[in-house]
């Protein structure tokens, strides 16, 4: 909204500036005030969404009247058509293809009664003004929708580090996730155990040292010491 009031401002000095007709002056002044109330009723509420319909309807119904007032494809209008195009774009969603619809049908429409009925159509007096008003208004469209560009891209910039960490940072933990997966061996099941000897018997139906089995069949580390019980056994004299 405060691009929204900084074009209107602009377009409403170079209007009483080149003593534009009187419709389009009052336009500029209604966006302007209209523009005001929006920004200050979006900074206050947070609620910018519930305004973006209103002001592209808002500037819909202006291209047509500027249309009219601004002596049709001669004039200015057709550039700001473009930077409504563009917002429209931008800030709607759902409604989006019915807009482009409506756009372009407005359009046609303005373009045919330019051609069949260029009576209706309110010309510049002079043609100073129709040339300065069409500069003016060119390097004002030309300068909002390069920062809109610039916005968006910094915006598409900004998405796509973050989704470039998040990406990174996913890799990692798979990895580290898959690593972790590789260092854990646990046997499960029922493992046959010799009641005598204690040796175990494998898949294969071969009995080994319960020593062997482990190391095999684990990740632990098996290393010899000796119980009290068997100390006394193997030396008893010590």
């Amino acid at each position: 909204m405060f691009l929204v009031l900084v074009a209107a401002i602009i377009t409403t000095t170079y209007c009483i500036i080149l003593h534009d007709h009187i419709i389009l002056t009052a336009s500029s002044v209604t966006v302007v005030f209209l523009s005001i109330i929006a920004l200050l009723y979006s900074n206050k509420t947070g609620k910018y969404q519930m305004l973006v319909k209103p002001v592209i309807l808002y500037f819909f119904v202006l291209m047509i009247v500027t249309w009219i007032a601004n002596d049709g494809t001669r004039g200015a209008t057709p550039y700001f058509i473009f930077i409504l195009m563009t917002i429209g774009i931008l800030l709607l969603k759902k409604p989006f293809p019915v807009f482009v619809v409506i756009i372009f049908t407005t359009l046609a429409g303005l373009m045919g009664i330019d051609y069949f009925y260029p009576s209706i159509l309110i010309g510049y007096e002079t043609k100073t003004q129709q040339f300065l008003d069409i500069a003016v208004s060119l390097f004002v469209c030309l300068f909002f929708n390069s920062l809109i560009i610039y916005v968006v891209f910094r915006e598409y910039l900004r998405e796509r580090r973050l989704k470039d960490k998040l990406l990174v940072q996913t890799i990692r933990d798979k990895e580290e996730l898959e690593r972790a997966h590789k260092e854990i061996k646990i046997l499960k099941g029922i493992i046959p155990v010799c009641a005598g000897c204690k040796k175990i018997r494998d898949k294969k139906g071969d009995w080994n040292r319960m020593e062997d089995y482990l190391n095999e069949n684990s990740e632990a580390k098996l290393t010899h010491g000796i119980c009290p019980d068997c100390f006394t056994l193997l030396y008893p004299d010590l």
